[in-house]
């Protein structure tokens, strides 16, 4: 297996690898996979929510094993591979010769000879067998960097290489992934070995960073720090999450106890999905829409229903379902659209005020008039119980109970009293999302929340022009702000809207959705670079909902001064936070005879693709893979061959940037020639991922995922980003020529 690493023009260095066809697919876990690691304190605590377990091969019985896989974990065996433990069943059948010094601090413990693989090979060979056999997908081999030791043993660099190659490919040749521990020396070299790292203390002693090539081969890097060493989550957590290490605090003795730095999938990476008219959520095009969000690697919406009062002063609110309000079906067909695309949803009804441009929602008080006040929070316990009950009713997984009624916030009794209505209907996660600010800090009720929800529209500079380092400044006072509460009512924030228009000035007033100005979309992105830089690494931060996704597909671009980010540079920016695909404002190539990857250049259109119309011998559609006509070659066709290599690309949808149009289309259709594009793909050669490289598969017209450019069968034509897990669909790509 070889491995080519290219950094071009200051892009993120790239991977591909070679795979011998005969070979099994491997598990490769992807940067921001979620672990959890447990030696001791037995059984085994499978309640945590993550990804990945890390436990002993010996002490672990199968039932645990499958009991983890069966809840969609994937499960790691650790083994001694580099020492020898006393203690361990098969710790007679080491030959004296290949046992070395004592292990410093470990008692019971010896190096082993790891040049005599000969010697060893039968012993961790059915180590692995035993790894296999009990169901584990990886294997964790500790102390496969002896060669910098004191082992008793002459090692060197080329024996601690020849030792770990052997053992990786001894797992391979089981199925098994195998996972390089520590030996940050030997990363260069080992890594196109190993689908994955695993690491201690590398934040406390000061080497993370030369496990990085792991990360820029979208590989993770799991990383443990400890508790004796006397650091905390807030010490290593923005470090470790900027380099999209998985990384976890533990007890030397590694029990079940565990903090983690991960924004995992209970960390809510989420993007408001919003309609204002009837009919509009129910529509083909917002289900094109929400693909489209879902493409940017969200696990959450926030699902928009606004009801009315007439005025500031009216007491009566009501839902205009003829007009301006979904209705509840149109609210039903999206949170099955979403859940569909395996996203979770947040209902957060509104209320907004129906015809009074002088005022808005946080107006809304009544002063002493008591009377007023009880009419005011029935009709509101009405209306938010009524969407209460559609939430339970159709699985929603959180409800906000209110959005930006400050002026209504003093008044607790009542607002206990419509949390305890809600909560009778209503048994999942519950939000308020408060108006910074100062509504947070007037709040009394937040004990009977889960979450401290703030819509995250804070002034960052006072310039129109400010860099992001600027930005990143403007965000250290709410912050603080922030976390001081979060520890004062020991509850996690959630930023139930947060976002930024894409025009000059976006950043001084967050806020305005209405001020003129000319169209920014560089101000946009910084602030969503800004925002992504801050929020990381953060434990009190449970999550971020981006404000706002349209149920147009064809809202944004980049003539939009609108808060979407879609098809804008903010797109690409909170897509490499959301899905780790960051790769994806440059062209780039696959050269098929070595695996090296080039980039060709800065292309960045906000995430569309640019085309030009061409020929064709027959009607194509939007997503089909193309292929030239062999008897016409200067048009093109549907391929019509498994695996044609004489494949011209895929035809797009709604490019960015149309070359060379032309009146007559009777016989044309757009071929997309650079950027994203969706292609219609089929999981036949396995589920798809992000990252994945892609090929023209069997079924003609189709893409399926690629496992190294020289192992493809048909003809390269790009990098998925996005995922693919039934039979048939689409999936969003990067073009490759």
């Amino acid at each position: 297996m070889r491995a080519v690493l290219v950094g071009v023009l200051g892009l993120s260095v790239l991977a591909v690898f070679s795979f011998s066809s005969a070979q099994p697919v491997l598990w490769v876990p992807r940067p921001g996979t979620t672990w959890q690691i447990q030696f001791t304190g037995l059984p085994i605590d499978q309640s945590f929510d993550v990804q990945v377990y890390v436990v002993d091969l010996f002490d672990t019985d199968a039932s645990v094993v499958a009991s983890l896989k069966a809840q969609g974990r994937k499960v790691i065996c650790y083994i001694n591979a580099g020492a020898w433990e006393e203690w361990r069943p098969d710790a007679d059948q080491f030959p004296p010769e290949v046992l070395g010094n004592p292990y410093e601090g470990w008692t019971g413990e010896r190096w082993l000879d790891i040049r005599r693989i000969d010697l060893l090979a039968p012993i961790m060979r059915a180590r692995l067998d035993l790894c296999r056999a009990k169901g584990f997908d990886g294997v964790d081999p500790d102390n496969i960097d002896g060669y910098q030791n004191n082992t008793g043993f002459p090692l060197t660099y080329q024996d601690q290489l020849n030792y770990n190659i052997w053992l990786a490919n001894e797992a391979h040749a089981r199925g098994l992934s195998i996972g390089l521990k520590n030996d940050p020396e030997q990363v260069l070299d080992l890594m196109p070995y190993f689908e994955w790292a695993i690491v201690e203390s590398c934040f406390s002693q000061g080497w993370c960073e030369q496990m990085r090539p792991f990360i820029q081969a979208n590989k993770a890097v799991f990383a443990i720090e400890y508790t004796d060493e006397g650091t905390t989550l807030e010490e290593f957590c923005p470090q470790a999450n900027a380099l999209r290490f998985s990384a976890i605090l533990k007890n030397r003795q590694l029990d079940a106890w565990m903090q983690s730095c991960a924004q995992s999938t209970s960390w809510q990476r989420g993007i408001s999905f919003a309609a204002w008219w009837r009919d509009q959520y129910s529509s083909p095009a917002a289900d094109q829409a929400l693909e489209e969000l879902a493409a940017t690697g969200a696990t959450w919406i926030s699902l928009i229903v606004t009801c009315y009062q007439e005025a500031v002063s009216s007491t009566e609110i009501q839902c205009l379902t003829d007009s301006r309000t979904p209705t509840d079906a149109d609210l039903i067909h999206a949170i099955q659209k979403a859940k569909s695309l395996g996203l979770k949803v947040m209902l957060k009804p509104h209320v907004d005020l129906n015809n009074d441009p002088d005022h808005w929602r946080g107006d809304i008080n009544f002063g002493d008039d008591e009377a007023a006040w009880a009419a005011w929070f029935a009709s509101y316990e009405n209306f938010i119980v009524h969407y209460a009950q559609l939430a339970q009713a159709h699985n929603v997984d959180q409800f906000c109970v209110g959005t930006e009624l400050q002026g209504t916030t003093h008044r607790e009794t009542q607002w206990r009293q419509i949390i305890s209505a809600v909560r009778s209907v209503y048994s999942g996660p519950l939000v308020y999302a408060a108006n910074p600010p100062n509504e947070y800090y007037t709040i009394q009720f937040w004990d009977a929340l889960d979450f401290i929800g703030v819509d995250a529209y804070y002034p960052l500079t006072n310039t129109t022009n400010p860099t992001i380092a600027d930005l990143i400044a403007g965000w250290q006072e709410p912050l603080a702000q922030l976390q001081a509460l979060s520890q004062q009512w020991n509850k996690p924030v959630l930023f139930t809207e947060v976002g930024y228009r894409s025009v000059d000035g976006a950043n001084m007033a967050p806020w305005d959705w209405s001020s003129p100005g000319p169209v920014d979309l560089q101000e946009q992105a910084d602030c969503y670079q800004a925002l992504v830089s801050v929020v990381q690494g953060r434990p009190w931060l449970r999550g971020i909902f981006i404000w706002v996704w349209y149920t147009d597909p064809d809202q944004g671009g980049p003539n939009d001064t609108s808060y979407t980010p879609h098809n804008k540079p903010a797109e690409a920016i909170l897509r490499c936070f959301f899905a780790e695909v960051c790769n994806t404002l440059a062209l780039f190539r696959v050269e098929r005879a070595t695996g090296n990857v080039y980039a060709d250049g800065a292309f960045l259109a906000g995430g569309a693709d640019v085309a030009e119309y061409v020929l064709v011998s027959e009607a194509v559609e939007p997503g089909d893979v193309v292929e030239i006509d062999p008897e016409n070659p200067k048009r093109y066709r549907k391929a019509r061959t498994p695996y044609s290599r004489l494949i011209a690309g895929v035809i797009s949808l709604k490019p960015g940037l149309i070359l060379n149009a032309s009146d007559d289309r009777d016989s044309q259709a757009l071929l997309a020639l650079a950027g994203q594009v969706w292609v219609k793909a089929t999981t036949e050669n396995g589920p798809i991922r992000p990252g994945d490289l892609l090929t023209s598969s069997s079924k003609p017209g189709y893409a399926m995922r690629c496992p190294s450019p020289r192992a493809c069968e048909g003809a390269l034509l790009g990098k998925a980003l996005s995922a693919l897990d039934e039979r048939l669909g689409a999936v969003r790509m990067i073009l490759a020529r």
